[in-house]
């Protein structure tokens, strides 16, 4: 939960999918239950013992979305970059501060050739919440979401060159048409996008 922003409610099973993916959930030999049911007990086994907090809730009484306080949010940040488990990019890095993790969560304002340079490339899992920013029209960083166009050079290598990548997690930009070249990401399990183009349409991956 730690690699998700400040105050941030997840979809319940946006979270799940994002576990199993990850490789977090296992059923036991012979366990009928499927994987999606076993990350439900984990989630409310968390819940029940205030480590996530519940948000809303379905009409059935499942929870919904769900959060983190944030104090135990700090805990988790800082217990994961201690492990190397995951590296969350709080203030812009420099390419000689390029960390050796292969999980990264982005939140700050980095433009598409800061990112290509501080992730390497057996970055497994790449989670993005911010807006990165194109090196050239200066006038669209002001948008809400920022245009970023399938056939920039820049854009197919920062996608291109991550060929370990499991997990992509890109929310709030913006594409002129569906970026293919992920299409060619052949052990990317789960990308929990949503992507908007250039005709307002919106999608959820």
């Amino acid at each position: 939960m730690g690699d998700f922003p400040e105050d941030f409610q997840v979809d319940t099973w946006r979270l799940i999918q994002l576990w199993i993916a990850e490789g977090f959930i296992r059923t036991s030999s012979g366990s009928r239950e499927s994987l999606e049911e076993v990350a439900k007990h984990y989630l409310e086994d968390l819940i029940s013992r205030n480590l996530i907090m519940a948000g809303k809730k379905r009409f059935n009484g499942e929870v919904k979305v769900c959060g983190i306080h944030d104090l135990l949010r700090e805990f988790c940040l800082i217990e994961a970059e201690m492990t190397k488990f995951m590296y969350v990019a709080r203030t812009p890095l420099s390419s000689a501060q390029r960390p050796s993790f292969r999980r990264f969560s982005m939140k700050e304002y980095y433009s598409v050739e800061d990112a290509y340079k501080l992730l390497p490339p057996v970055a497994r899992s790449i989670y993005c919440f911010s807006y990165l920013e194109l090196p050239f029209e200066p006038r669209i960083r002001l948008l809400p979401i920022l245009p970023i166009y399938r056939h920039d050079p820049i854009l197919h290598g920062f996608f291109s060159c991550f060929n370990h990548l499991r997990v992509l997690a890109i929310f709030h930009v913006w594409f002129s048409s569906f970026p293919l070249v992920i299409t060619k990401l052949f052990h990317l399990r789960y990308t929990p996008s949503r992507l908007f183009f250039q005709n307002h349409l919106e999608a959820c991956l």
